[in-house]
């Protein structure tokens, strides 16, 4: 496999993570805060994310960049997801997908470069499909606001090389009756790439 491979694969992969792996870390437009139906007040306690939800969507925009040689690829991703279906479920201990699939829409740019002179610059359209799949990975609720998922839950869906997560703090936050998860992907530890950007998930509770 030639350097220039490689480092397109890596990075690729890295940017089209599954969008219920990775969360993201800004607090949504929209109302102030409540509880999700059927969900009672905390009373300052721990935010309730227990219970079955279904998956609505997820946006990303992320850039991976990876080095090897003295050549860079950066890899930009700007998606959303459409055609959504799926339950994420989250029992206290575990959090489970169960028949999660979408189409990512959006775009990537891949720029690859050698020192100061970049060798090839170009956008693509991304409407790539994810049929159904089941995942599921522990989690702890670390505070009212956060949770943390360990590693496995994020799934590389470009079916061209194996990633695997360590795992992320996820941040919650309601926007009405919509759980919000949030992750900075800078966080994300991904070896042998710099990963940086965020992205947001939303669910309902069935």
């Amino acid at each position: 496999m030639s350097r220039f491979t490689s480092l397109y694969l890596l990075a690729f992969s890295l940017l089209t993570l599954s969008a219920c792996g990775s969360l993201e870390m800004a607090h949504p437009d929209g109302p102030t805060p409540v509880n999700p139906p059927g969900t009672p007040s905390t009373g300052g306690g721990k935010s309730k994310v227990e219970g079955t939800w279904s998956f609505v969507g997820a946006t990303n925009y992320s850039v991976a960049t990876s080095s090897q040689q003295g050549m860079t690829a950066v890899m930009t991703c700007s998606y959303k997801t459409v055609d959504n279906q799926g339950d994420i479920i989250f029992d206290g201990k575990n959090m489970t997908a169960k028949n999660l699939g979408y189409i990512l829409d959006g775009s990537i740019r891949s720029v690859l470069s050698e020192g100061s002179t970049v060798l090839n610059d170009m956008t693509m359209p991304l409407g790539m499909a994810l049929p159904p799949y089941n995942s599921s990975a522990p989690y702890k609720q670390l505070d009212d606001n956060t949770i943390y998922m360990e590693k496995g839950f994020i799934q590389d869906v470009s079916g061209m090389i194996g990633t695997e997560s360590t795992g992320g703090a996820a941040k919650i936050s309601w926007s009405g009756d919509t759980l919000v998860l949030t992750v900075d992907l800078a966080q994300v530890n991904a070896p042998g790439t710099k990963l940086s950007g965020s992205q947001v998930v939303k669910c309902v509770k069935k």
